[in-house]
């Protein structure tokens, strides 16, 4: 069964216009280049990458890390790593990745300062991109979550890390300078690793854009479609033909899935996602890439009676059945949840009265103006 969702322009026009409003994260429509620069399109560490030994590398990948507390209220990260510690601690990675949202609130420190708790008992080199709960309501990346690194190349691998956000404020240009000025191209490399907050491939790769509206946060309605046509070919044309293994955090709310994986066409390019819902298929990738470059990734499952399975039953064929299966049960996408308050009485009147109020201010205003002429 295959499910198409298509809402149209109106749809996604409110949808942006919703998510405008509660998220308070874009304040404005450009950006100066001090904030740009706050909006890189580099890696935000802890320690930055340490020296491995010679059996390969093991790291961790997962976003939304505040899990499923969607209320202003929650001030802590997803339940399922606090009761999971000394599991992820067992892995014995060399890097733990948060996929961005690692806070609810960026501009709460009691949440921030909470979330640097919890990271300090998880054994490991942190490494983080920003999703879009990780900025201040100016736009702007709270640097209180950790500092800045660059791409890098690491045992015969090139790292990738894109900070989506930065092409929701006119950011698309520096992270085409970042991608193209060649100083992570490695003809020798044997595989080339991206990571990143938004599902940018779902809406670039031929197969996948469905992906972008099962997500999270539908990013095709903030963003300019031929930019991210752009930054996805520098990106190909950096791998020059290598294997591609692209990790992605924007899964996991409550109306979305928690773990994704499928394939291009041709096999060379692989897509991963992960997100923390605080529910039982709450997951980490795991991934080992040997001296060799051979990558093997896992699901690391966090509750341990749960059986990962194959990975072809995390692919986008699953994606759509289990959508589909959820919309029958009358769940529904973030999107259509907007779309739904969008057409709700409630919203109606209430805008409708907003209008009011503001027509009457202003012909209050006209009429003192006139008056004092």
């Amino acid at each position: 069964m295959h499910l198409q969702i298509q809402f149209g322009v109106l749809r996604r026009a409110c949808f942006l216009l919703m998510w405008l409003a509660p998220s308070g994260l874009l304040a404005q429509d450009t950006m100066s280049p001090m904030d740009l620069q706050m909006l890189s399109t580099r890696l935000i560490e802890d320690d930055g990458f340490k020296a491995i030994d010679t059996t390969g590398i093991t790291f961790l990948a997962a976003g939304h890390w505040y899990g499923a507390h969607e209320n202003s209220l929650s001030l802590y990260p997803s339940s399922s790593l606090y009761a999971h510690v000394a599991q992820l601690n067992d892995v014995h990675a060399d890097w733990i990745f948060t996929l961005g949202d690692a806070v609810r609130d960026a501009n709460d420190r009691r949440q921030v300062d909470a979330f640097g708790a919890l990271r300090h008992q998880i054994e490991g080199n942190h490494l983080l991109v920003p999703g879009n709960h990780d900025l201040l309501t100016t736009g702007q990346y709270n640097a209180a979550l950790g500092k800045l690194i660059s791409d890098t190349l690491h045992n015969g691998d090139s790292y990738l890390f894109l900070n989506t956000e930065s092409l929701r404020f006119g950011g698309g240009k520096a992270m085409l300078d970042d991608l193209k000025d060649g100083s992570i191209a490695c003809r020798a490399c044997n595989n080339v690793f991206v990571f990143s907050h938004r599902l940018l491939w779902a809406l670039t790769e031929p197969g996948f854009q469905e992906m972008d509206d099962f997500a999270n946060e539908p990013f095709a309605p903030m963003v300019d479609a031929d930019t991210l046509e752009m930054v996805y070919a520098a990106v190909l044309k950096l791998a020059s033909g290598r294997p591609l293994h692209w990790f992605s955090g924007d899964v996991g709310a409550s109306w979305s899935e928690q773990v994704f994986y499928d394939h291009s066409a041709d096999g060379l390019r692989h897509f991963y996602a992960a997100g923390l819902g605080d529910c039982k298929k709450d997951a980490f990738w795991q991934v080992h890439v040997d001296t060799l470059g051979v990558v093997t990734p896992r699901i690391l499952l966090l509750d341990e009676v749960e059986k990962a399975g194959s990975l072809e039953e995390y692919d986008m064929a699953h994606w759509r059945v289990r959508m589909h299966e959820r919309r029958a049960m009358g769940e529904k996408t973030f999107g259509e949840r907007t779309w739904g308050v969008v057409k709700s009485r409630k919203f109606l009147l209430g805008l409708g009265a907003g209008l009011l109020v503001a027509v009457g201010l202003v012909f209050l205003w006209l009429l003192r103006r006139r008056t004092k002429l």
